[in-house]
């Protein structure tokens, strides 16, 4: 999978695809929550999961967690519909 510091660019495209099938998938049930939970409740925890993230992120030292945890944390943190009233 890893050659030397590079990664295989098919793995690439594979982590590419999973990524915005995932946003795809997420955005129907999100965007249902969102309209019954309102859209602060998702900004307030989607900020809170980033900065989390963020924290957590420091420990590793390979580049392949951060791209699993990261797609996770997308999957509950998409669709961020801002109405203004």
């Amino acid at each position: 999978m890893k050659m030397g510091k590079h990664y295989n660019q098919a793995l690439i495209i594979v982590f590419f695809a999973l990524f915005y099938v995932t946003i795809s998938l997420a955005q129907i049930f999100s965007g249902w929550l969102s309209e019954r939970l309102g859209w602060q409740f998702f900004m307030l925890t989607g900020m809170l999961i980033a900065a989390i993230g963020l924290g957590i992120v420091s420990y590793f030292e390979d580049f392949m967690p951060i791209v699993i945890l990261s797609s996770h944390i997308e999957r509950l943190n998409c669709n961020k519909e801002l109405k203004v009233y």
